[in-house]
């Protein structure tokens, strides 16, 4: 998984990497590599990256933490956790993978302290959750949302006998 981002010099990078928490994750290990301008050139990489930058390299060593996330109604394995200052002002790659050799399977990766949704994060909501939920393994919508439209249903019946009485 590569995210790009523009950074200032001096500016600190808040990162985790995780995966649903199963035993399957439990044992894989995840690793990212922060790729750009200012950083030491490496050669430690499984993968190429752009001759005028250099890299550090995560790997996740310790054990996972247990993360719950009460919206999804998920769990998941916390490997790593990071804050970098950024060398150099310029473009930079946050590249998750797992190591040693690639295999496969679902890791993210959350940048920042401070969750902030729009409007239309709101409106997606019953596209979004099942998605994210889909990544976990699980099907459907968290149990919350379920007692939710229970009671926005309910709520609507009691407006049209109201005005329909």
């Amino acid at each position: 998984m590569w995210l790009t981002f523009r950074a200032v010099k001096g500016e600190s990078l808040y990162f985790q990497v995780g995966t649903p928490k199963t035993d399957k994750y439990k044992e894989l290990k995840p690793a990212v590599a922060i790729v750009g301008p200012g950083l030491p050139k490496t050669s430690n990489l499984p993968f190429e990256i752009p001759h005028d930058m250099g890299a550090f390299l995560f790997e996740s060593t310790d054990p996972p933490q247990a993360f719950y996330e009460s919206v999804t109604d998920t769990n998941s394995w916390i490997h790593i956790t990071k804050t970098i200052a950024v060398p150099k002002t310029g473009k930079y790659y946050l590249v998750g993978y797992f190591a040693p050799n690639g295999q496969a399977g679902n890791l993210f990766i959350a940048v920042g302290k401070i969750e902030r949704f729009t409007w239309q994060d709101i409106v997606n909501v019953f596209k979004i959750l099942p998605e994210i939920r889909a990544f976990y393994g699980l099907s459907g919508l968290p149990g919350w949302m379920n007692v939710v439209i229970g009671l926005s249903l309910i709520g609507l019946l009691a407006l049209f006998v109201y005005f329909f009485r």
